[in-house]
């Protein structure tokens, strides 16, 4: 793992000071204030930058715990919820783990011991990746600001899906998703900005109530409720615009074969 960065300045006058004052005790001082300035700058955990990478899917989970560490939890399914994958049978073979790195959250979903998608949940200004070794070319901007408006001009075609907008009562949290498709080019993998609708921000919930008023405006509280917006894409054009300025919350990035959710728009 790679040393943090430490204040150029302090780096600078350290010599100077310990020349001026002397003394062992003026040493141990200064070596304390640049571990403590370490301590305190925020970076990335580096394991991140090892394990999100196209060769991880597709990969063993052993050779991806070798380089992370073993799960804090493993759970049968499509974790955030089985609803997130388009075909129930497959779910019924998949294995969510989950890992901690620090403050970071990592989840895997296996087929057998086969990772066939990589999760980052709480993404921020630590937790965090370059998601452009995926999809060479097309210019993601930083996770850790990266709002929907931004993965939709990089992806281009991404369509938005969500959990439940009414009637969900305490089953699940509901999440909402923009899931980009990708070409040939990209071994169709799919990507998936998310956000978190229970407990997101004032924006995600300003962006969710919109969307959802103007779907029952248009089509009615049943169409809502069936759900049947995540399928003919109908509103997805709304969704774009009310969710442009909300910051994605998490991104999933996952093989065809697991068949992420995402409306046809045809």
């Amino acid at each position: 793992m790679s040393a943090p960065t430490v204040a150029p300045a302090f780096v600078a006058l350290q010599p100077c000071i310990i020349h001026i004052l002397g003394g062992r005790a003026v040493r141990w001082i200064a070596l304390s204030v640049m571990l403590a300035m370490v301590a305190c700058s925020p970076h990335s955990d580096n394991r991140l930058a090892q394990v999100f990478t196209p060769e991880m899917l597709g990969a063993e989970v052993p050779y991806f715990e070798a380089k992370i560490g073993p799960a804090m939890r493993v759970e049968k399914g499509f974790i955030p919820h089985d609803a997130f994958a388009e075909d129930p049978d497959k779910v019924s073979n998949l294995t969510t783990r989950t890992y901690k790195l620090g403050s970071c959250y990592v989840k895997t979903v296996a087929e057998g011991t086969k990772i066939r998608a990589l999760g980052l949940a709480k993404i921020s200004s630590q937790c965090t990746f370059d998601l452009n070794p995926f999809t060479p070319g097309v210019g993601f901007p930083s996770l850790s600001s990266m709002t929907f408006a931004q993965f939709d001009r990089a992806a281009g075609d991404a369509i938005f899906t969500a959990d439940c907008l009414e009637g969900c009562g305490n089953c699940c949290r509901s999440y909402v998703y923009d899931v980009w498709n990708t070409p040939h080019v990209y071994n169709f993998i799919q990507v998936a900005a998310m956000g978190d609708i229970d407990g997101g921000g004032e924006g995600m919930l300003n962006a969710e109530d919109d969307w959802r008023k103007q779907i029952v405006s248009a089509s009615g509280e049943q169409y809502l409720v069936a759900g049947t917006f995540n399928t003919d894409c109908k509103f997805d054009k709304q969704a774009h615009n009310d969710f442009a300025h909300v910051r994605i919350e998490a991104i999933w990035i996952a093989d065809s074969d697991v068949g992420l959710r995402s409306g046809s728009c045809l």
